[in-house]
């Protein structure tokens, strides 16, 4: 009986400690690198620009138009190809921190892309020095 009381709590710190190498490896801010499906359903693209983290819509609604871009000569652009997040350096083991524009209200925010897991990330736009902020949760297409 006691050996396999301490057969069985051997194996439970091989687990967990198992476990912990995998939930460190999927935190990782640079497993925010490949396109993401959005509560919408647009696909974007996060990709390295230089050391930094860019993304760019890869798919939008049909049709979709840049309409409240602030500057009227974009207004009629497709939102594919659109950059939405802009040179995003590392603020943390599991996250980036750069601009966010958010093609809804044509308005530029404080932006964070945190990896929650392998198959997906929380982006985070907020004003006020991060007092205020709408969070979405995207899941990994490729």
């Amino acid at each position: 009986m006691k050996k396999r009381a301490i057969l069985l709590s051997s194996l439970c710190i091989v687990i967990s400690s198992q476990m912990g190498i995998q939930s460190l490896h999927a935190a990782s801010a640079d497993d925010a690198v490949g396109t993401w499906k959005t509560k919408t359903g647009r696909h974007v693209q996060l990709f390295k620009c230089g050391a930094n983290l860019c993304g760019k819509i890869k798919k939008a609604e049909a049709g979709a138009k840049d309409t409240k871009n602030p500057k009227a000569s974009l207004r009629k652009r497709s939102l594919n190809g659109v950059r939405i997040l802009s040179n995003a350096k590392k603020s943390g083991a599991s996250a980036w921190k750069g601009t966010l524009y958010n093609t809804r209200d044509g308005k530029y925010y404080t932006g964070y892309v945190t990896v929650t897991s392998k198959s997906s990330v929380k982006l985070s736009g907020c004003v006020f020095g991060g007092l205020v902020c709408k969070n979405e949760q995207w899941s990994r297409l490729r």
